[in-house]
């Protein structure tokens, strides 16, 4: 039952990620968040067992693509969330900073492989991107860990 609740409460965190994603809510100086990357990494750090995280990877990507068809941004979040939640461990900082680390890490990767051209035509904005990724991370690590204490 726990890990009924957990996926309610991850999916939930997920289709709010992605609302906030799919709008220019979040939108400063013409720099958007990636949400759902920050939000799967999170997850990473929270989630209980590698099955409860790939519901919440497949969820992410079902909210963020309401089409059929594949997106090679989409393929890029799934993947770079995937390899998130093996190499969360890898890191020798306490939990949140290697949280913040992988936030960072994460957005570069998935520039490298969705728009490596961007990272030399702008690399203000992804800078930009990186620094908003990373302070939302930092605001809302405490709520995940929060709302997913209930497994301990």
């Amino acid at each position: 039952m726990a890990y009924v609740r957990e996926i309610v409460f991850g999916g939930i965190l997920l289709f709010v990620a992605a609302l906030f994603q799919n709008t220019a809510l979040l939108t400063i100086a013409g720099v958007k968040p990636n949400v759902v990357l920050v939000a799967l990494v999170l997850l990473a750090f929270s989630a209980s067992h590698f099955f409860v995280y790939i519901v919440f990877v497949i969820g992410g990507i079902i909210f963020l693509r309401f089409s059929p068809g594949s997106d090679p941004a989409l393929l890029a979040i799934a993947g770079i969330a995937c390899a998130v939640f093996f190499v969360k461990e890898w890191f020798p900082w306490k939990e949140m900073v290697n949280c913040l680390a992988v936030i960072i890490l994460g957005t570069l990767a998935f520039y490298l492989l969705t728009g490596f051209s961007f990272l030399w035509h702008d690399p203000f904005t992804i800078a930009m991107e990186i620094a908003y990724n990373t302070v939302i991370g930092a605001a809302f690590y405490p709520f995940f860990r929060w709302i997913f204490a209930f497994r301990s």
